[in-house]
């Protein structure tokens, strides 16, 4: 019993934790909900600040998920996560590439697009702090809590050099935009449920074949900014760069595809229209020469 309740007492520290970090940001957002106007700037830079640091410190907590349950757990972990913040998190952007292809669009102001980058920047730069001190204060209550005060957050590496991993980020980032794209215009369901089930398994799938997961500019500056062994200049062309050039290189390539197949499907649309007006001439015709 004892070794079960040991085995079972990381799990229970992480979810009380998940659980506490999104209860306190809905708090949060509730009471900027009635100290600012809504839809305005103020409202939408607290919003993302909000959104930005609750995501980003539970990316710290999943450090714990995965040393003590590995891949599936981390798996796991973010899948629910991410439905969570679905439901949670208002249609606030939990990925600043979608807000990058939005502003080369045209559908976004830069006003607004600086709005949101400062408010996530802001989020994920205190996710440290936050996460830390929410290790320190239940470290007498958990013991995982206490082994993560003193432990090494830097303790990975990378597998591939930098200018390979800053490629890798690309084509990840690249594959995962068309498969949103794929899904998230389909049904809800698909959007709420298959979406995370996809993106953890990227960030998963970064995490055994490249040693770290991106995906995220924010989340990876939240989580490897502050790490030896990269400079800022290297951090940013591989996890801003390469991820969003691969999104929008994706984004590109989805919008071509779908304006194929709505021509292909226009095109056969119209052909058989004209079949069907060929037919009726035809019929016409043979019920004329049987009169």
């Amino acid at each position: 019993l004892r070794m079960s309740l040991a085995q079972f007492e990381p799990l229970i520290c992480a979810t009380t934790t998940y659980l506490s970090v999104f209860g306190l940001a809905h708090l949060a957002k509730m009471g900027i909900d009635r100290a600012l106007k809504r839809n305005t700037r103020p409202h939408t830079f607290a919003l993302e600040f909000i959104t930005a640091l609750q995501m980003c410190t539970c990316v710290y907590e999943n450090g714990i998920i995965i040393g003590n349950y590995g891949l599936p757990g981390f798996f796991m972990a973010v899948t629910l996560l991410l439905i969570a913040a679905g439901f949670t998190n208002r249609g606030h952007f939990g990925n600043i590439l979608s807000h990058v292809e939005n502003l080369l669009k045209g559908n976004v102001a830069i006003i607004d697009f600086a709005v949101v980058s400062a408010g996530q920047f802001l989020g994920s730069a205190l996710a440290l702090k936050a996460a830390t001190g929410l290790w320190y204060y239940t470290a007498g209550l958990s013991a995982s809590h206490m082994k993560a005060t003193g432990a090494n957050l830097c303790g990975f590496q990378l597998l591939f050099p930098l200018n390979m991993v800053m490629i890798l980020e690309a084509a990840a980032c690249f594959v995962l935009r068309i498969l949103i794209g794929q899904f998230a215009v389909k049904t809800t369901w698909r959007r709420r449920y298959l979406i995370p089930v996809l993106v953890a398994a990227h960030l998963a799938a970064a995490i055994k074949y490249i040693g770290v997961a991106g995906l995220n500019p924010m989340t990876a500056y939240a989580r490897l900014a502050m790490c030896p062994g990269m400079n800022d200049a290297h951090f940013f062309f591989t996890y801003w760069v390469g991820a969003a050039v691969g999104w929008l290189i994706g984004a590109h390539v989805q919008q071509s595809f779908d304006g194929w197949l709505q021509s292909r499907s226009k095109a056969r649309r119209v052909a058989t229209e004209e079949k069907q007006r060929e037919a009726k001439k035809e019929a016409k015709k043979n019920e004329k020469k049987r009169k």
